[in-house]
């Protein structure tokens, strides 16, 4: 995923791009890692909380494991939101700036 990343920034670094074609791409691999860590956040608590309820026994499944999963899918769901909120900010605002718009804050 690191890698993939890593791509997306570079191709949107570039000076001359589609500027549809690049908008949308940029956009539609944020709003995939965001669900998939939304998925992986909201996943691990709900396992945690059936920890906490024992249900993962109705599963055969140990309880250390299933807090060191729920925990793991918890903190990775966490993780990868803010770190693709922070690239997609940057990406916004280098965006905005090759089209030229300002932002102003109003209070």
């Amino acid at each position: 995923m690191l890698e993939y990343n890593k791509y997306k920034w570079y191709h949107f670094l570039q000076k001359v791009v589609c500027v549809v074609l690049s908008y949308r791409r940029v956009y539609r691999w944020f709003l995939f890692v965001h669900t998939v860590s939304y998925i992986l956040g909201v996943g691990g608590y709900v396992l945690l909380v059936l920890t906490f309820f024992q249900v993962n026994l109705l599963f055969l499944l140990p309880t250390k494991v299933s807090v060191d999963l729920s925990l793991l899918a918890l903190f990775y769901g966490l993780y990868y939101g803010v770190i693709a909120r922070d690239f997609a900010e940057v990406c916004t605002n280098k965006l905005a700036a090759q089209i030229s718009v300002s932002y102003v804050m109003y209070f």
